[in-house]
């Protein structure tokens, strides 16, 4: 189990690489230059979010007491679901910013709704996070910890990379 995590999030993190690469002024010539480039490598970041959500939640979710279980999955799905619909409103305004030829393109305002669908998704896990309590171990005696959450810290960890597009 324990090298199934490192392997997740050593793969997590090498989706972060190119989202994470040079967090400096080059970037922003490079995304003042090219918007639609920067927008997808956004986008791969979200995806990578996305990804490390999935883990956590997959973790969570059974431990989650079964009588919340069908409210945690449709609080979960549907955060996604936002999550998915504003990447679309995304790429329609980037594909009708291509179609009208704009030089520039101001897509911040789309990756903010993109960044605060994320957050919901965090605030989903952390909600249901506190009451996923492990099962006891038999013979142990030993005072319940928090589980660590597989993707928790990876999906934290690409959340927090949207300050680099300029976004809350």
């Amino acid at each position: 189990m324990r090298q199934l995590v490192t392997r997740r999030s050593f793969s997590a993190m090498l989706g972060l690489a190119p989202f994470m690469a040079g967090c400096n002024s080059a970037w922003w010539q490079n995304f003042l230059n090219n918007p639609m480039a920067q927008v997808q490598t956004f986008e791969q970041g979200v995806q990578v979010a996305l990804n490390a959500a999935q883990s956590a939640w997959a973790f969570i979710l059974p431990l989650i007491p079964a009588s919340a279980q069908a409210q945690a999955t449709t609080q979960y799905n549907n955060a996604v679901s936002a999550v998915n619909h504003a990447l679309q409103v995304l790429n329609d305004g980037v594909a009708a910013a291509v179609a009208a030829k704009q030089a520039t393109f101001d897509a911040t305002q789309f990756m903010q709704a993109v960044s605060d669908a994320v957050a919901q998704i965090i605030a989903i896990i952390d909600q249901y996070k506190s009451s996923a309590t492990p099962a006891p171990v038999a013979g142990k005696m030993a005072a319940p910890t928090a589980p660590v959450i597989p993707g928790y810290a990876d999906l934290l960890a690409a959340y927090a990379l949207r300050t680099r597009f300029g976004l809350k």
